[in-house]
């Protein structure tokens, strides 16, 4: 098995068009993964230990920071492409009628993966933007993911 790849940067690429993709200057500095696992009290249970049902899976869901740096590039530096393109995996995509379904990977290939693959969708981006160049310009940004499983994605129609 080789090692893994100490330049494997943090990606997350749309599923619904392969050409957008963002890529982390540094990686996170940690990863939460939930799942939850819904149980309700059964309607007959009237004991100090109830009798609990099952009542339906929950996804997964996956937060991180991602921090985009420029600032050795001066106002070539921006990041604000990068912040854009995140944005753009969380809006509505007149042809699908939803948001981008996305793949979070971080190394590539089964020897050099670091985290399994989380195939999903944006739930939120929340931007901070930390340096600028004199004339205004972002050029460095971190910006909170929050992600949801998802394998299959419809829409609700009105």
């Amino acid at each position: 098995m080789s090692a893994k790849d100490p330049k494997a940067k943090l990606k997350i690429i749309s599923l619904d068009d392969t050409s957008l993709k963002v890529e982390a200057s540094y990686n996170p500095k940690e990863v939460s993964v939930d799942k939850s696992v819904p149980w309700s009290k059964h309607k007959d249970s009237k004991s100090d230990n109830p009798h609990l049902e099952f009542t339906g899976a929950e996804p997964m869901a996956m937060s991180f920071e991602m921090l985009f740096d420029g600032a050795e590039k001066g106002d070539a530096g921006s990041v604000q492409g990068d912040v854009d393109k995140l944005l753009t995996m969380a809006r509505i995509k007149t042809d699908k009628k939803r948001p981008h379904q996305v793949r979070v990977i971080w190394g590539e290939g089964e020897a050099t993966k670091i985290l399994p693959e989380f195939v999903g969708v944006i739930e939120s981006v929340g931007t901070k933007y930390q340096m600028f160049t004199d004339s205004g310009v972002p050029i460095r940004a971190t910006c909170n993911v929050k992600l949801k499983q998802a394998s299959e994605l419809s829409f609700k129609k009105s």
